[in-house]
Formats: C-alpha cells, sequence, structure tokens
C-alpha cells in the first residue's frame, strides 16, 4: 500500500476497482517488479511467485485503474490481505482505495482482524496503514543459501526413518502434524484438509523429489514440503517438526536435506520465509546458513 509521497502535490484522479483477470495479468507483473525494485531493489522471486496465486478460487483480487492504466493490485486470502502500487503512480488513491476493498473484504469474509504484508523498503505504505489505526505484530523474514559448499546431512535422530511423501498415503497425517507444529504461532490459523491440499500438497505445490516425511514408528514426527521455482531456485514452503520431536536434530537434518535434493538437481539457491515471532526456527535457518535477503512488516488492527 502507498500513501501520498511528502512534499508532493495530489494529483485528483478517479480511481476505478476491477476485479483481476487474466488479460491484466502483464500489466500487474510490470507493476509488482517495478515496485520490488523500489522496496527491495531486485526484483522479488517470492511475490512473483505469489502472484501466480492470486487468480486462484482461494483469493478475491481487484486492479486499481486510472483510465487504462494499471496503478496497483489488492488480493484477500484466508489469512489477511496484501497490495501493491506503482511507486511511480503514488499519490493518486489508489493505495486508499486498494485499502478500504481490503478491509470491506476482510469483514465479508469474518476474519478477526484486519492484516496487512508490507515490504520494510515501502515506508508510504507503512505511514498510510498507520494512518488508518494498524499496528506492526511481526517482522516475516525471506531468508536464501547459496547451495554450493553444503555440510553433508547427518543420520537420523534415534527411531527416525525419512522416506518421500506419498500425498494419498501421507496428506491428513501431515495435515495433522502441521497443526501440531504450528498451533502456537501467533500468525497460525486453522484450515481444513481440503484448504492445507490446495495449498500445499496439490499438484505444482509439492515436489516429492525434493521433500521428506519422518516417520517416528507410525506417526508423522516431521515433514518438509518443497519444489523447483524454477530460475535455479528452490523452495521450502513448509518445514514442521511437532514438540515432542524438537531438540534432537531432526528439523535441522530435513533441512539440510533439502539443500541437498536441490544442489542435486542443479538449483544454485534455497528459499523459505520465517516469521519473528518463530525464533526457533529462524535460529535453526541461520545455523544453516541461510541469511535475510528481504524483509517484510505486517500491520494489524481489529476489525470493527
Amino acid at each position: 500500500m502507498q500513501a501520498r509521497p511528502q512534499g508532493a502535490a495530489v494529483r485528483r484522479r478517479a480511481v476505478e476497482l476491477r476485479p483481476l483477470t487474466r488479460g491484466r495479468r502483464e500489466a500487474v507483473l510490470r507493476v509488482l517488479s517495478a515496485r520490488d525494485m523500489h522496496d527491495f531493489s531486485v526484483p522479488d522471486f517470492t511475490r512473483k511467485m505469489l502472484f501466480d496465486q492470486l487468480q486462484t478460487d482461494e483469493w478475491s483480487a481487484v486492479i486499481a485503474l486510472e483510465g487504462g492504466d494499471v496503478l496497483g493490485c489488492a488480493a484477500v486470502h484466508d489469512g489477511g490481505a496484501i497490495a501493491f502500487v506503482d511507486p511511480g503512480r503514488e499519490g493518486e488513491g489508489a493505495g486508499s482505495a486498494l485499502l478500504a476493498w481490503t478491509e470491506t473484504r476482510e469483514r465479508e469474509l469474518g476474519h478477526e482482524h484486519h492484516r496487512q504484508w508490507i515490504p520494510d523498503g515501502n515506508v508510504n505504505g507503512h505511514r498510510l496503514v498507520r494512518a488508518a489505526g494498524y499496528e506492526k505484530v511481526r517482522t516475516i523474514y525471506h531468508l536464501v543459501r547459496s547451495l554450493s559448499s553444503l555440510p553433508e546431512p547427518s543420520p537420523p535422530p534415534p527411531g527416525i526413518t525419512l522416506d518421500r511423501p506419498d500425498v494419498e498415503r501421507d496428506g491428513r497425517a501431515l495435515h495433522a502434524a502441521d497443526a501440531a507444529a504450528f498451533s502456537g504461532n501467533a500468525d497460525y490459523r486453522q484450515e481444513s484438509f481440503e484448504a492445507f491440499h490446495r495449498e500445499h500438497l496439490a499438484d505444482g505445490c509439492l515436489d516429492r523429489d525434493f521433500s521428506l516425511v519422518a516417520h517416528h514408528g507410525d506417526a508423522v514426527a516431521g515433514f518438509t514440503v518443497c519444489r523447483d521455482w524454477g530460475a535455479g531456485v528452490g523452495y521450502i514452503d513448509l518445514l514442521a517438526v511437532i514438540e515432542t520431536e524438537r531438540r534432537r536434530g531432526l528439523g535441522t537434518l530435513l533441512l539440510v536435506s533439502a539443500f541437498a535434493d536441490f544442489a542435486r538437481a542443479g538449483l544454485r539457491e534455497a528459499v523459505l520465509d520465517v516469521a519473528s515471532d518463530n525464533p526457533r526456527a529462524l535460529h535453526v535457518y541461520e545455523r544453516a546458513g541461510m541469511t535475510p535477503r528481504h524483509l517484510v512488516s505486517v500491520f494489524e488492527k481489529p476489525i470493527g
């Protein structure tokens, strides 16, 4: 979201909101690329991949238009809202219009809070949502690691066996393990098995060659959901270890194993996202050599 830059004159334009359609895809991607270069100084692969999800049934999405020009885009999901405006078109009302739309849509969906993700480099966006009553609640670290000079994965902890996931066989157990691993996190939201399957296990979401399930007996102790994002990037979508299996090195083993699988496939780097209020996971990732590339602030306010 963008507020009017300080000292800039407001150009009074009629901003129109319309549903996002595939015919506007390239125009919206150009706006997103400009936004990323402004906020991150490099194109951000994570946000481009996220954009690919905006046109699924899980998202409600609109674009902001002035004349025939696409000024920005906003989308609402069960977990909150994202939005972006062309940095060259700030101060024309698109940010405020998109913010108002996301809040209306979140109320319609019965959300408990309004939630916005805004890159740390987007100062005007931070200013806009703070003025609207939002407060920062956490930071999302986008971590990256080169896949050269990797350590060898250690042997599994006693009693643990590793296998590639089978969605038909393991899907519901992975859903239950995900809830057990993350339900204590501040940003956790309960989701049905169907929603979990669509977001993490469906075709294109999980690559068996890069993902693992750790079993302790017949129970799932932990797992990874990973995939090849293209351009030499391996993405770790989920890495979960249930509470009773922690502090035995299983999380590190799953992480390093993903690195090794990516490297064998010729990928050049691994990426994942972790929240600042999950310090245990952040420590594991940093100890394995992952470093922050981007920071994104999460803002919330109660729905009135």
